[in-house]
């Protein structure tokens, strides 16, 4: 039997980290399977502090991309390091329902979906977004 406990201050933490704990299960992404699961004893009782307590960490900005083919158009190598933070802020800023919109545009459900070589229109389009 297996137990997966995962902790996140938001619900975009939450979907991310359980977005990347089922790629590595299902062998798509390789990384330190250390930082998914921790092997440690969970108390019996325990006072959860509230939330408000924890200074609020801040989101990863999308990075510059790569363009070291010297051209104009970034070169996109990494969905979860290139895409999935544009994403991110692109829902944060202009709400679900736009995204889902930009995602039509591509015929696809899921960011995820969306073909390599179509990352940087996806992420210019997201970046286009009020």
């Amino acid at each position: 039997m297996f137990e997966v406990k995962i902790t996140a201050s938001s619900i975009e933490e939450l979907a991310d980290k359980a977005f990347r704990m089922g790629r590595l299960l299902m062998g798509v992404e390789t990384g330190p399977t250390t930082a998914a699961v921790e092997d440690k004893p969970t108390p019996a009782k325990s006072k959860a502090k509230p939330a408000a307590d924890k200074p609020k960490a801040e989101e990863p900005k999308a990075q510059e991309p790569d363009t070291s083919d010297g051209g104009e158009e970034p070169v996109y190598t990494d969905f979860d390091r290139d895409v999935a933070p544009a994403f991110r802020d692109a829902v944060n800023r202009a709400g679900r329902d736009a995204v889902v919109g930009v995602l039509d545009e591509f015929g696809v459900s899921k960011a995820a979906q969306v073909e390599e070589h179509l990352w940087p229109d996806l992420v210019a389009k997201l970046n286009d977004l009020a």
